[in-house]
């Protein structure tokens, strides 16, 4: 198991059963430079399984009884907000809200998310994290931030022309 995934899933862990399966999948659906800051037992959509939080997205990860590998996906760049209350969190993204429940370590996944895909120094302690609604200028920054990440998770641009371009438009929301 890599070194990163492992230092995340020690935090939440020990992982048994149909959760270890999915905490061993991880690894093989990561694409090149993504890095995984936070993991988490969790259930979504009524199925258990791991929420891995990466440098790029949350990955939620579940293997069915005969071993086949289910998941789902929300770009960090379409994240608009997230919420933690107890074991649950709504994550708010540009593509509707994905719930997790029975999250083990929901403060720290809540962090990685809110910290963009980062290891968090210290789980969050507030029980919500939202960010203001875009206006129309804004609206338009989180288009091609969506862009971009869909360029990088599709192999078409490096993660390093992935930061440049997202400096550039940081740099463009910055001076709005």
């Amino acid at each position: 198991m890599r070194s990163d995934i492992k230092a995340a899933s020690n935090k939440t862990g020990p992982y048994f059963g149909p959760f270890k399966k999915a905490l061993n999948a991880v690894e093989g659906l990561l694409q090149n430079g993504e890095t995984v800051a936070a993991v988490s037992s969790a259930r979504y959509e009524k199925t258990n399984g791991v929420a891995a939080v990466t440098n790029r997205r949350v990955l939620f990860v579940r293997v069915g009884l005969l071993g086949g590998v289910k998941t789902s996906t929300v770009l960090l760049s379409a994240i608009t907000g997230v919420e933690r209350r107890g074991g649950r969190i709504m994550i708010r993204s540009t593509g509707g809200d994905t719930e997790l429940s029975s999250v083990s370590g929901p403060q720290l996944l809540e962090a990685a998310i809110s910290n963009g895909g980062t290891t968090p120094a210290a789980p969050l302690d507030r029980a919500t994290v939202t960010q203001p609604k875009p206006n129309k200028v804004e609206a338009g920054h989180e288009k091609a931030l969506a862009e971009i990440g869909r360029l990088l998770d599709s192999g078409e641009i490096t993660p390093e022309e992935y930061a440049k371009r997202r400096q550039k438009l940081q740099a463009i929301m910055d001076k709005a």
